[in-house]
């Protein structure tokens, strides 16, 4: 049923991509190594939303944006505006990110959590 199912996503997704260059960067595999925390949280989620209904598909590829976002909510309250915008910048502009940096699936929980745990915790010990 697994497997059926999963046959089914790609013949969908081929069709909607296939045209598009990011589709053959995406057959291109580079292993499969992600923390535990994204194998439970990545897990739960893409065999919990159907990719073919169009708003589960935007909520899956829109998540990191939406876990920087709260980062970045969170950088302002803790350090201001000026360095936050300063932050942000070398995040979105550094080269490793070409390509990367949105329409993907849980690549930045990890370094949202512990950005926003280290802002709470400089927040805390600098009163």
């Amino acid at each position: 049923k697994r497997w059926e199912e999963f046959k089914e996503d790609i013949n969908y997704l081929t069709k909607i991509y296939k045209k598009k260059p990011i589709w053959r960067n995406i057959l291109v595999d580079r292993g499969y190594n992600p923390s535990p925390f994204w194998n439970t949280i990545g897990s739960f989620l893409a065999n919990s939303l159907d990719i073919k209904v169009k708003w589960q598909q935007i909520l899956l590829i829109q998540l990191d944006t939406l876990i920087l976002l709260i980062a970045l909510i969170i950088s302002i309250w803790a350090f201001g505006p000026a360095a936050t915008s300063i932050m942000f910048l070398l995040l979105v502009l550094s080269p490793i990110n070409i390509f990367r940096m949105f329409d993907g699936f849980l690549k930045y929980d990890f370094f949202s959590i512990i950005f926003c745990f280290m802002l709470w915790y400089y927040n805390s010990v600098s009163k």
